[in-house]
């Protein structure tokens, strides 16, 4: 609306000039003036009312006295030889290691008795005086046995080993018992007691920091200027 009141005033100043110019015409537009005042809004700022401010405080050193041993003799150390130890022990030694010797076992054999055929059965031809006359007869046989002795092997021949133990004797010889050593023989330390004075607490410093302070105000702000313009109105029945 602000827009088409400030495009009418320039309108109306020419509109005004031109009626000065032919009064008692006959009207064919009306204005009316248009006042529009500034526009305001609260707003809440904060505001800071005092700055903030920085301090260093420094705490003083603290020292106190205390008695502290030193050593007025470092220790020191000499040394002995304790010679070897030796002693005579015995012991058993193998001589000669355990083996294995062969024996070979002859094989066994006994007589044994059996009965074989001699002579087999069977039929053969044989002249015989039959009736006073010279007969060839047919005859059977019989198998004739007789006993025979063999020499049969009841066990074979074979090898044996047997295991000659080995064989030990003792020894007598001389061992170490402890070797030679050093022995270190030691003097201890002196110590005497001294008083010192010394920091318990190193001195310090530290800032103390106090904050700014702020409040929050109220402020006016113009968000819209003053405006003032022209309207246009319907022409009245008496000015047409």
């Amino acid at each position: 609306m602000v827009q088409a009141i400030k495009a009418v005033a320039g309108a109306t100043l020419l509109l005004a000039s031109i009626t000065q110019v032919q009064a008692g015409g006959r009207a064919v537009a009306c204005y009316q003036p248009v006042h529009q005042p500034a526009q305001y809004s609260t707003v809440q700022e904060r505001v800071m009312v005092s700055p903030g401010s920085r301090q260093v405080v420094t705490t003083p050193a603290e020292y106190a006295w205390q008695e502290r041993r030193v050593m007025v003799r470092g220790e020191s150390v000499s040394y002995r030889v304790i010679p070897a130890r030796y002693r005579t022990v015995s012991e058993t030694v193998m001589v000669e290691p355990a083996r294995s010797v062969a024996r070979v076992i002859p094989a066994q054999t006994q007589i044994v008795h059996r009965t074989v055929m001699t002579q087999p059965g069977g039929y053969g031809w044989e002249w015989k005086l039959i009736g006073g006359k010279r007969t060839l007869c047919k005859i059977r046989t019989k198998p004739v046995y007789g006993t025979v002795a063999e020499q049969v092997v009841v066990a074979p021949a074979r090898t044996v080993y047997e295991t000659v133990p080995a064989r030990y004797a003792a020894r007598t010889k001389t061992v170490m018992v402890s070797p030679e050593r050093r022995e270190a023989i030691r003097v201890p330390a002196m110590y005497d007691t001294v008083r010192e004075k010394v920091l318990v607490r190193a001195a310090t410093s530290h800032v103390v920091a106090t904050p700014a302070v702020y409040e929050t105000r109220s402020r006016a702000i113009k968000v819209r200027d003053e405006v003032n313009g022209w309207k246009q109105v319907a022409i009245p029945r008496h000015c047409r």
